[in-house]
């Protein structure tokens, strides 16, 4: 892309606002994953579901945000090839 390509800028805008949200998916569902940890009281079967919807997006926010952040810096974001090609390629 050429730097007067308008889907550059709508990129380069965006791209804060994706960093500073993975940001926070990781220290708000660390903080649920601790209360979790701390309270005895909150480990009960019903809210078994809660504490694996806190480890998986926990996950999200911790393996795909650095992915995508340095994917995206690699200037590797290309849309028609795989992720495998993407993170593999020389």
């Amino acid at each position: 892309m050429n730097a007067t390509d308008p889907n550059e800028k709508k990129d380069n805008y965006w791209f804060p606002i994706f960093v500073t949200e993975f940001l926070v998916i990781s220290v708000i569902n660390a903080f649920t994953i601790t209360a979790f940890a701390r309270h005895p009281h909150l480990r009960k079967r019903s809210t078994y579901l809660v504490m694996n919807l806190t480890v998986a997006d926990l996950l999200v926010g911790v393996v795909t945000g650095p992915l995508f952040t340095y994917l995206r810096i690699n200037g590797k974001d290309n849309n028609d090839s795989t992720c495998q090609d993407q993170l593999f390629a020389p």
